[in-house]
C-alpha cells in the first residue's frame, strides 16, 4: 500500500498556512482544515497526485460533490478561476501554484470564507469585491502593483499580499475587521493610509524600500510589527511607535538604524513597555531596568538642558532690554544739543539788543567812545 505521509505533511503545511494563529478559533472549526487530507479511500481524488486531473469544470464535479464545501486545485495549471457549478456553498477553495493572471467567474462564491492564489500570475484585485463573506484572503507571490477592489469585504480577517509588486499602501481603511496584513517583499517606501484598521494586530512590512513610519500610532490594537531589513536610518522615522502602547513584538533589525551604538536601548526606553520580543529576542528584565535608568538620566538631560536654554534666554532678553533703554536714554540726551543748534541766537546777544539798550531806553554815548 503506497505511503500517504508526503502528500499528509503537505496537507498539514496548507491547512496552517491558510489559517494563520491571528483567526479566531471559531473560523478555525467552522472551516475544519483536516478534511482537505486525501481519501485514501477514493481512486481518483483530486488531493491524489498520482492520478492525472484535467483543468475542467468536468474535472472537479465529484470533487465538489462529495465535499461541496471545500476545493483544492492546487497545481492543476489553471490559466483562469474555473467556473465551479454547484458551487454555491463552496467555503474553502485553493488554487495555488496555477498560471491564474485575472479574476473571473468570483460572484457565484457568495459563501467563499478563504480564497487561495498563492504563487500564480495575478497582475490586479479586480473581482474579489464580490466575495462579502470573504474572512482570508491569499495572494501572495503574484504580480498586482495596487491594492484596490477590497472595500467590499468588510469581514476579511487576513489579507497576504506578500511578494507582489506594491509600491503604496491604499484603499485598506474600510477593512474595519482586518487583524493581519501581510506585505513584506513588496516596493512600498512609506507607511502610511492605516486609519480606520481598529482591529489590526499584525502588520509585516519586511523587505521592502521603506524611509519612514507614520500612521501606526493609529492602530489601537496593534501587538506585532515587523519593519526589518527596510531603509529606515533614523530614530525619528520611527516616533510615531513611540505612543503606540499596545506593541508587544517589533521587529527593525536589517535597517541602517539598527547599526547605531544604542539601537536597542533606545527602542526599549521609548517603545511600550509591554514589548515582549524586539528583533525576534526576548526583551530582559535587565534591559528593560538599564532601559529605565536611561530614559531617566535622559528626561534629566533634557531638562537641565531646557533650564539652560531658558536662562540663555532669559539673559538676552535682559541684554537686549538694556540696550534699549540705553537707546532711548542717549536719544533724549542728544535731543537739547540739537535743539540748541537749531534755535535763533538769543536776543541778549543779538546785535539789535546792544548794550547800549537797556529796558527799552538808549542810553548816551560816552565822549570817549567812537561814534
Amino acid at each position: 500500500m503506497r505511503s500517504n505521509k508526503p502528500q499528509d505533511a503537505r496537507n498539514k503545511a496548507l491547512s496552517a498556512r491558510i489559517l494563520p494563529p491571528a483567526l479566531s478559533s471559531d473560523l478555525q472549526k467552522a472551516l475544519n482544515v483536516d478534511s482537505l487530507k486525501p481519501n485514501p479511500s477514493k481512486p481518483g481524488s483530486l488531493r491524489d497526485s498520482s492520478v492525472p486531473c484535467f483543468p475542467s469544470a468536468f474535472s472537479f464535479r465529484d470533487d465538489i460533490t462529495s465535499c461541496p464545501e471545500r476545493l483544492d486545485l492546487d497545481r492543476r495549471g489553471l490559466t483562469d478561476v474555473p467556473h465551479l457549478d454547484s458551487a454555491e456553498n463552496l467555503r474553502l477553495l485553493n488554487l495555488q501554484h496555477n498560471l491564474v493572471s485575472h479574476l473571473q467567474d468570483l460572484p457565484h462564491l457568495q459563501r467563499l470564507v478563504v480564497l487561495d492564489l498563492y504563487d500564480n500570475r495575478v497582475i490586479d484585485m479586480c473581482g474579489v469585491s464580490s466575495l462579502t463573506s470573504l474572512r482570508v484572503l491569499l495572494l501572495g507571490k503574484n504580480r498586482i502593483q495596487r491594492i484596490c477592489d477590497v472595500d467590499g469585504l468588510t469581514k476579511l480577517d487576513v489579507l497576504d499580499l506578500h511578494s507582489n509588486q506594491i509600491s503604496q499602501i491604499e484603499n485598506v481603511s474600510r477593512l474595519r475587521n482586518l487583524g493581519l496584513l501581510n506585505l513584506s517583499g513588496n516596493r512600498i517606501s512609506r507607511v502610511e493610509n492605516l486609519q480606520g484598521l481598529s482591529c489590526l494586530t499584525e502588520l509585516n512590512l519586511r523587505h521592502n524600500s521603506i524611509t519612514t513610519v507614520t500612521d501606526v500610532e493609529n492602530l489601537p490594537r496593534l501587538q506585532r510589527l515587523f519593519l526589518s531589513a527596510n531603509s529606515i536610518s533614523r530614530f525619528d522615522a520611527l516616533a510615531c511607535l513611540w505612543t503606540c502602547r499596545s506593541l508587544s513584538e517589533l521587529s527593525v533589525d536589517g535597517n541602517p538604524v539598527a547599526l547605531e551604538s544604542c539601537y536597542r536601548q533606545t527602542l526599549l526606553r521609548c517603545c511600550s513597555p509591554h514589548l515582549q520580543l524586539l528583533d525576534m529576542k526576548r526583551v530582559t528584565e535587565e534591559e528593560r531596568r538599564t532601559a529605565s535608568v536611561s530614559a531617566r538620566k535622559e528626561e534629566e538631560k533634557k531638562k537641565e538642558s531646557h533650564k539652560q536654554a531658558a536662562h540663555k534666554e532669559r539673559r538676552r532678553l535682559a541684554i537686549q532690554n538694556a540696550a534699549q533703554q540705553w537707546d532711548g536714554l542717549k536719544a533724549c540726551l542728544e535731543l537739547p544739543a540739537q535743539n540748541g543748534s537749531k534755535e535763533d541766537i538769543s536776543p541778549e546777544y543779538s546785535p539789535a539788543h546792544s548794550p547800549a539798550q537797556t529796558n527799552g531806553n538808549t542810553q548816551e554815548t560816552s565822549p570817549d567812545e567812537p561814534r
